[in-house]
């Protein structure tokens, strides 16, 4: 699996992508599947900056101050951080990549890129795409738009991915904080754009994982955009809304929450949410170990709660530990010093890939149902492969 990167606004360097991708890899080796080649785009050196532009705005309010000593730059011209520093660069990027002469550079250096990228890695046969903010204008404009001329770089990147010419397949795309309703009434690509790109280019259905952080001014759905395209299209759009870690803006004013939209538009990238819908997205077509089945079925179980610490508790008590008979990993059943029944799930690298627990009151369907998992999909340890098991998990 090959997974291609898009940036977006404001990036000035190629290591944007660089903790997301140490996520994804992470997860990947946690699932035991092996991680995906990934490559971050970058374009952004192509565009040009905004410095003139404010060295510009600020000797005029400097101006304007020395006329009227009772003026005052930050009252008249509110917010001028968040201007600088993120509405400006979007409006100035937008337009650049929209203008004729930058739109074809970026589309260039994105097909060179993937080119290479793909030819490097003859092997693997799928790719994804992640595409952010206005780099998933970007993709949609390259996907789907008709304007191209034919010499347009956009014919070089869908004949890569074509199912006639192409040496490797669409199979995902991922995209997060995206404004792609608002810059399509620019575009102005329709449904039968999207079909025709879907019968020339696709043979096979993939999905299109949209990525929505709650407190992103810039993200917005694109469900609405697919609708006339009936169940029977080879792509499935989902929109997922995720929130930062802490919420820390639901109690402040309604400007310092747009202020604070630059933080949740690139959290993004830093996510763990957003790695496990990649990962979930790259790896739906493998095969699945009987670790991740094991997982499935765990949360399936009433009163399952998922518990993101992954460390065992002290002192606690084991009832049941097996492995996995296709060798993927192990199963723990432990009690806390106050009863509570948790369980773990280990990959076959010893390390803890999923923990959960119950509460008192679903706790004998639990052991009931981890038993059941158990013996369907372990082999039986002996004595003293529960005791080091025990040892492990209570020290």
């Amino acid at each position: 699996m090959l997974i291609y990167f898009i940036h977006g606004v404001a990036t000035k360097d190629a290591d944007y992508a660089k903790n997301l991708i140490k996520l994804i890899n992470e997860k990947c080796k946690y699932q035991t599947q092996e991680p995906p080649h990934c490559y971050a785009g970058f374009w952004g050196n192509v565009l040009k900056g905004t410095d003139k532009l404010w060295r510009d705005i600020d000797q005029e309010l400097d101006n304007q101050k020395q006329q009227d000593s009772q003026f005052n730059p930050e009252q008249a011209f509110r917010y001028q951080n968040f201007r600088k520093e993120y509405f400006s660069y979007f409006i100035g990027d937008t337009f650049s990549y929209l203008s004729f002469d930058t739109g074809i550079k970026i589309r260039k250096i994105i097909a060179n890129q993937l080119r290479d990228f793909v030819n490097h890695h003859p092997e693997e046969k799928e790719l994804h795409i992640v595409a952010h903010s206005l780099g998933s204008v970007i993709l949609w404009d390259i996907l789907f738009c008709d304007r191209f001329p034919p010499s347009d770089p956009v014919h070089t990147i869908r004949s890569l991915i074509g199912k006639k010419y192409g040496k490797i397949s669409l199979s995902g795309v991922t995209t997060m904080g995206s404004p792609i309703p608002f810059l399509n009434l620019t575009l102005d690509v329709d449904e039968k754009q999207i079909q025709d790109f879907l019968e020339e280019y696709q043979d096979r259905a993939f999905t299109w994982n949209n990525i929505i952080n709650s407190y992103d001014i810039i993200a917005y759905p694109i469900g609405s955009l697919f609708k006339k395209l009936g169940n029977s299209s080879k792509i499935t759009v989902n929109d997922h809304y995720i929130k930062m870690n802490n919420d820390i803006l639901a109690s402040v004013e309604l400007a310092s929450v747009v202020l604070n939209s630059v933080k949740a538009h690139s959290y993004y990238l830093e996510s763990n949410e957003v790695a496990k819908i990649i990962v979930d997205s790259v790896t739906k077509n493998k095969p699945k170990t009987l670790t991740q089945e094991a997982i499935n079925r765990l949360q399936d179980i009433p009163g399952m709660t998922d518990d993101n610490n992954l460390d065992k508790p002290m002192g606690c008590k084991i009832s049941l530990s097996a492995e996995f008979k296709d060798f993927s990993g192990k199963i723990s059943l432990v009690s806390d010093l106050f009863g509570v029944d948790h369980i773990y799930i280990f990959n076959n690298n010893h390390q803890t890939i999923y923990s959960g627990y119950v509460g008192w009151i679903h706790g004998e369907n639990f052991k009931k149902e981890v038993k059941i998992i158990a013996d369907e999909l372990c082999r039986s340890l002996s004595q003293e492969d529960c005791f080091q098991q025990s040892v492990k998990v209570t020290t």
